[in-house]
């Protein structure tokens, strides 16, 4: 007796459905994770969330402490690239986008003196090593139907960018603008310092000026949002 031959066919090439869930799911979970815990922006924030804010009078040389003040433009002040703004200090984002893929043109920060007033009292924020995040209250864009102007030109020619193609045709580019102007209100962690104030130029009442300045470890921790 002859028996038929039979062929059993387990398909191969797609994902099981409950698998492939499975798989979006921990990638959602790893991108929040990723927002929440690991960006600047998280960084900085937890920083601060995490560091007592204490009444300055309280406050001891050596004490690492959290300080809310409104920003004074007593120092040396700056005019931010894009806006023109006069402020204590700017950074700048600029991103040019292609389908679904972009590039970084320029992220860049630059500092005069931040100065904050708290109550009556006065504090002096050391830039030199410091972790920032502003809010980006300036925003613009070039691409098609809509030519850079001659600002952002001379801000992408910095940085050996153009806002147009091999072709003449415009690219798609966002421009993103945050500073610390006069009278906003800024929180910085960091390590408090007092500093006679005949080493400042300007005038403080007190014979003393506090300041916020990076330990060995960490940065000046810094931020405009509001809540922190």
């Amino acid at each position: 007796m002859v028996f038929p031959l039979r062929f059993h066919h387990h398909g191969h090439g797609s994902m099981d459905n409950p698998t492939f869930i499975v798989i979006i799911v921990i990638i959602a979970i790893c991108l929040i994770i990723y927002h929440l815990y690991f960006t600047k922006q998280a960084r900085v924030l937890r920083a601060l969330k995490t560091t007592e804010e204490k009444d300055i009078d309280q406050i001891k040389t050596g004490d690492r402490v959290r300080v809310t003040g409104t920003v004074q433009l007593l120092g040396t002040t700056l005019n931010a690239p894009l806006s023109g703004r006069k402020c204590a200090y700017w950074h700048v984002f600029v991103e040019s986008r292609s389908g679904k893929s972009s590039y970084t043109i320029a992220d860049e920060e630059e500092a005069g003196d931040v100065i904050l007033k708290k109550g009556p009292h006065i504090v002096v924020v050391r830039t030199r090593k410091i972790n920032t995040y502003l809010l980006k209250d300036a925003n613009y864009s070039s691409g098609f139907l809509n030519d850079a102007t001659d600002t952002l030109k001379r801000y992408l020619k910095k940085h050996n960018a153009k806002s147009t193609d091999l072709l003449g045709m415009n690219r798609s580019i966002t421009y993103e603008e945050g500073v610390l102007e006069e009278g906003e209100t800024v929180s910085v962690a960091g390590v408090a310092e007092w500093v006679s104030k005949s080493k400042f130029r300007f005038k403080s009442p007190g014979d003393k000026i506090l300041t916020i300045t990076a330990s060995e470890q960490d940065p000046v921790y810094m931020t405009d949002e509001p809540g922190v």
